[in-house]
């Protein structure tokens, strides 16, 4: 027998077909995988490290601007010197380190370059949530859709 000649006969009613069930079912699975991304998301938060430095690091030769040098004459040839570029209000700023680095700036922003992929794979995660998130709002808009044709259907019959 069909849900509706269930219906007819009187041995089916339409608020007990498991729509609700169903949709205990969708929330579920839609929280388990949100955990499940929670718990990779901790995972790499934990892996994040610091102290963080921004910019990057080059060594550059360089003119010293004096017009009787002869080491300038023909190429700069002053240095190695280390000088950091950072961004900063959308302009890029040059900023001179010295012939020697300190190991702290250094770790730093290894420390930056490596955190960034462990950031875009948490940005990545947070967003395939937001879209798990929608897909199940859907999902149960579909079944309360289905509730409601079944329920109309009912009246009818009534």
């Amino acid at each position: 027998m069909t849900e509706l000649e269930l219906i007819k006969v009187g041995k089916g009613d339409p608020l007990h077909y498991g729509f609700e069930e169903k949709i205990l079912k969708i929330r579920q699975a839609f929280e388990q995988r949100v955990q499940r991304e929670w718990d990779i998301i901790d995972g790499l938060r934990g892996k994040l490290k610091f102290p963080e430095a921004l910019g990057s690091l080059e060594l550059e030769y360089v003119k010293c601007g004096k017009s009787a040098c002869n080491r300038c004459r023909h190429a700069p040839t002053h240095g190695p010197y280390w000088y950091i570029y950072q961004k900063e209000g959308g302009h890029l700023q040059k900023t001179y380190i010295g012939k020697k680095v300190d190991p702290k700036l250094i770790e730093g922003i290894k420390n930056r370059k490596a955190n960034r992929s462990r950031r875009k794979s948490i940005r990545l995660i947070l967003e395939e949530i937001t879209r798990l998130e929608r897909e199940t709002e859907k999902k149960i808009q579909t079944v309360r859709q289905m509730q409601r044709e079944v329920e109309a259907k009912f009246e009818l019959i009534s």
